[in-house]
Order: C-alpha cells, then sequence, then structure tokens
C-alpha cells in the first residue's frame, strides 16, 4: 500500500529538497517584455497586437503578419532576420514557439 502526501510550498519559496531553488512567480504577462523592446521566448501560439511599435524582430517556427482590418496573414516565415518586418499600428503578429522583440 503506497500513501501520497500533498507537499504544498509558497511560490517564491526555495523547495523541501533544494531551499536554494527559487521558483519562479508569474509577473508578467506574455510578450510584455517583448513588447517593450526585450528579447523574449514564447512557447506555442501568441497573438500580439501592435501599439505604438514599428518593427518586429523574431525567430522561431511561425511568424506571420496580419495588417490592421484584414484576416489573412500577408506576411508568413520562419524568421524576419536581423533587420526585421515593419509593422503598423493596428497590425496583428501571430506567432508559435519564437524568440521576438519588438522596436
Amino acid at each position: 500500500m503506497y500513501r501520497i502526501i500533498h507537499q504544498t510550498q509558497p511560490r517564491g519559496l526555495g523547495t523541501r529538497t533544494n531551499p536554494h531553488k527559487i521558483i519562479p512567480t508569474m509577473s508578467k504577462a506574455v510578450g510584455e517584455d517583448a513588447l517593450s523592446g526585450i528579447k523574449e521566448h514564447i512557447e506555442g501560439f501568441h497573438t500580439f497586437t501592435v501599439t505604438n511599435q514599428s518593427k518586429v524582430i523574431a525567430e522561431g517556427l511561425m511568424v506571420g503578419i496580419i495588417p490592421a482590418g484584414e484576416s489573412v496573414q500577408a506576411t508568413t516565415g520562419k524568421s524576419t532576420g536581423t533587420d526585421g518586418w515593419k509593422v503598423s499600428q493596428g497590425d496583428k503578429v501571430r506567432v508559435y514557439n519564437v524568440d521576438i522583440e519588438f522596436h
């Protein structure tokens, strides 16, 4: 017979087996760093809505731009290259497993 023990540990504190290990807390929304110009890795699918950025730089499995007011991706690829792609206010940038930043 096995006994199951449930251990709870407050987030941000060390674990029971390793008191020096820090469990990160989720204090930022997905994409917040990328929209602020800091390179961020995005796991899975995510869609950004461009506000005041003018360029996107991304590399991963899929990057696509849907122009404002449209429903079909106009530009699609695995990478924008080092120069990035121009984006305008209202455009949607759809990504899948990428490293991305906006400027």
